[in-house]
């Protein structure tokens, strides 16, 4: 008789498993790289300093052209 319920507990921990990773997956967000608005992210190196003047107004440029 200790066979059956041993067994009883192993498809509770399988069925508990299985759950747990579904909702896992559930929670996940599909696509793994975070959308960043590309202009943002240029003025943030901007007021960084990582890049000057003439290349953020040639950088934004080119993105406004792409974007249309």
């Amino acid at each position: 008789m200790m066979i059956g319920f041993g067994m009883g507990w192993l498809w509770l921990v399988v069925i508990g498993l299985v759950v747990w990773f579904v909702a896992d997956a559930a929670r996940r967000p599909t696509d793994a790289t975070p959308t960043v608005d590309p202009l943002a992210r240029l003025e943030e190196r901007y007021a960084r300093g990582e890049i000057d003047t003439e290349e953020f107004v040639a950088r934004r440029r080119e993105l406004e052209r792409s974007s249309r």
